[in-house]
């Protein structure tokens, strides 16, 4: 029972921790797995900040593809519950939902990844810049007292299908990174 239960619960310990956490584990593993995704450094791109800039980059030909991973827990709209693994779904489910990627800096990167975190399942979008930046339920607000330099990106159960184009398998992230990276550079 507790194998069938830890299962079907995969990722359920991502909804036990601070959202930060779960955000920098993804961006360390998304490097540490091989999807050819390197740590950026000053030598590497003299204008990179760890404060301002991306998470990741990817060498591509004479130029680098840089990178900003986003993680967001999906979790129940209607439930007013504290505690995150009490409004944790599964891929599955139909509940209303309600999925918020925050501190988004188009501006300092080529590429987003977004890893919808789910108790069973991670599901991986890639999109570029500007795909973001033009979406409609990108607001370029983060809080009161933001400048405009950090937005949210908003999906939930009435708009996910919008984003269904950007899906990808993770043995097809790297093919799908250069592809987002060249839809930025084609607009």
């Amino acid at each position: 029972m507790k194998e069938a239960y830890l299962l079907r619960n995969t990722h359920l310990d991502k909804f036990q921790r601070a959202g930060k956490t779960v955000w920098k584990r993804w961006e360390d593993i998304m490097i540490e797995w091989w999807f050819g995704l390197e740590k950026p450094s000053k030598r590497i791109d003299p204008n990179y900040s760890q404060q301002t800039s991306y998470d990741a980059y990817m060498p591509l030909h004479n130029a680098i593809i840089r990178i900003e991973i986003k993680t967001a827990r999906v979790t129940e709209s209607w439930n007013q519950d504290d505690i995150f693994i009490d409004k944790a779904l599964f891929s599955t489910d139909n509940e209303p939902f309600w999925l918020n990627f925050q501190q988004l800096k188009p501006q300092y990167c080529d590429v987003f990844i977004f890893i919808a975190v789910y108790r069973d399942k991670l599901k991986f979008r890639v999109l570029s810049s500007n795909e973001v930046r033009n979406n409609k339920y990108f607001s370029k607000w983060q809080h009161s007292g933001n400048a405009g330099n950090e937005g949210q990106l908003h999906i939930k159960e009435t708009n996910i299908h919008d984003f269904d184009g950007f899906l990808v398998e993770t043995l097809d992230l790297q093919l799908e990174i250069i592809k987002a990276y060249e839809r930025q550079n084609n607009n």
